[in-house]
């Protein structure tokens, strides 16, 4: 894409986006829950970073993805994969701008009750989303053989 070839890129790269991504929705529950604000606060890092590494790991799908024919049976999940993966992408990053007018907008008075619920609609959605585009990836690799060897 850029001229930069450092496939396989992504098969690593993703392993930290659903790590971080997993922990962020876990440390925001788990602290709204015991009202422990830095647990939130490390929830939060942590959902920063998955955003950046999710980036680094759409981007590297896209450039180990190039080149391989789409056509067929294991193109047609790719493309799934694919498009399940931008789906997760703007799932996080809506839970990542609701965090942020949370924290912007709401720091001395309550956060309606609204925007919390579609904040954690959000972070719920991004897991299963998480969970599916992982599927999809795990059968691309061990089932299809795509990019071993």
């Amino acid at each position: 894409m850029f001229g930069l070839k450092l496939s396989p890129l992504h098969p690593p790269v993703v392993h930290f986006v659903v790590a971080f991504a997993v922990a962020s929705v876990l440390f925001e529950f788990v602290g709204l829950i015991l009202k422990r604000q830095t647990l939130r606060r490390t929830g939060f890092q942590l959902l920063i970073l998955a955003a950046v590494v999710m980036g680094l790991a759409v981007w590297a799908g896209l450039e180990d993805a190039e080149g391989i024919s789409l056509t067929d049976k294991t193109g047609v999940m790719i493309v799934r994969h694919r498009n399940l993966a931008f789906f997760t992408a703007g799932t996080y990053a809506l839970f990542l701008l609701l965090q942020i007018l949370e924290r912007l907008k709401y720091r001395t008075q309550e956060v309606p009750t609204g925007l919390r619920i579609l904040s954690v609609v959000a972070a719920l959605a991004g897991l299963v989303l998480v969970a599916v585009t992982g599927w999809y990836g795990g059968e691309l690799v061990f089932r299809q053989g795509v990019n071993v060897g």
